[in-house]
């Protein structure tokens, strides 16, 4: 998608490979967070009752 979405665009690959570099930073460091720190993605199906406390 992201050739395609380059081609039509008329730009080359790499500004926009740049540009994107920042954001898949950020989406790699909150998949660590919430891999290795589970209640963050526990919380909220806990606090509906939809888990146990435990």
């Amino acid at each position: 998608m992201l050739f395609i979405a380059s081609r039509v665009g008329e730009q080359r690959i790499e500004p926009v490979i740049r540009r994107l570099v920042p954001f898949l930073v950020a989406l790699v460091v909150v998949l660590a967070v919430v891999v290795f720190v589970p209640q963050l993605s526990l919380w909220l199906p806990t606090q509906l009752g939809l888990l146990s406390g435990g």
